[in-house]
C-alpha cells in the first residue's frame, strides 16, 4: 500500500500582475491478491462513483464575476478511476493607462 501527493506551483509574472498556475496530483496504490479484489470491486466502484459526483458538485460553475472566472468542470473517466479538471481565472482590475510611475527618490 502506498500514497503519493505532489503539489507544484508555477509563478507567471505580467506586466501588472502575477498570475499562478496550480498542479495537485494524488495517487494511492495498495496491491491484494485477485480473490480480494474480486470481492471489493464492486464496493470500491460504487465509493469512487459517489465522491466523483460528490467533487463535480463541489465546484463552481457559474459563478463568474468581474474578477473571477470559472470553466464548467471536466470529467475525464481512465480505467484507474477519473480526473476533474477546471480551469479558474483570475483577472487583474485596475490597470492604468499610463505608463509605470517613476519612484518618489532616486
Amino acid at each position: 500500500m502506498g500514497n503519493v501527493t505532489f503539489f507544484a506551483q508555477k509563478k507567471i509574472t505580467g506586466r501588472h500582475s502575477i498570475y499562478t498556475s496550480e498542479y495537485h496530483f494524488d495517487l494511492n496504490i495498495k496491491e491484494a491478491p485477485s480473490q480480494l479484489i474480486k470481492i471489493q470491486g464492486p464496493m470500491y466502484r460504487t465509493q469512487l462513483e459517489q465522491s466523483i459526483e460528490k467533487e463535480m458538485s463541489g465546484r463552481r460553475k457559474d459563478d463568474s464575476d468581474p474578477i473571477t472566472g470559472y470553466d464548467q468542470p471536466r470529467l475525464t473517466r481512465y480505467a484507474w478511476g477519473a480526473g476533474i479538471t477546471q480551469r479558474i481565472i483570475h483577472k487583474y482590475m485596475g490597470v492604468v493607462k499610463s505608463p509605470n510611475l517613476k519612484p518618489l527618490a532616486e
